[in-house]
C-alpha cells in the first residue's frame, strides 16, 4: 500500500480536493451580497391630504414624503404600510367613508 492509499483510508484530503474545496469557497463567497430594508407605515389617507395632494390636476403625494425620500431611496429593498384603498371612482377617507 502507498502512502496515497494510506492516507485515503484515514480520511484524508488529497490536494486536488483542497484545492476544489478552497475554488468552492472562494465562489459562494462571490456570491454573498448585502441587502438593507426600508420600511414607512402607516399612509393613512384623510381628507386633508388628500386636499394637500390635489394640484389641480390630479393628486400628487411624492412631495409628502420628499423629506424622507434619502432614507427610502438608498437601500434594496423599501415598502410601505398602505392603509388606505388606493383606486376606485370614489375617494375612500379614514375611516373609510365616502367623501
Amino acid at each position: 500500500m502507498n502512502s496515497d492509499q494510506y492516507q485515503a483510508q484515514n480520511h484524508s484530503i488529497n490536494k486536488n480536493e483542497t484545492a476544489i474545496k478552497e475554488t468552492e469557497g472562494e465562489f459562494i463567497a462571490s456570491l454573498k451580497q448585502e441587502v438593507t430594508i426600508a420600511a414607512v407605515g402607516d399612509l393613512l389617507i384623510h381628507s386633508t391630504v388628500y386636499n394637500d395632494a390635489w394640484n389641480g390636476e390630479r393628486y400628487n403625494f411624492i412631495p409628502m414624503l420628499e423629506p424622507i425620500s434619502q432614507y427610502l431611496k438608498s437601500p434594496t429593498i423599501t415598502m410601505a404600510n398602505q392603509e388606505t384603498i388606493m383606486g376606485g371612482e370614489k375617494k375612500l377617507v379614514y375611516p373609510l367613508s365616502s367623501i
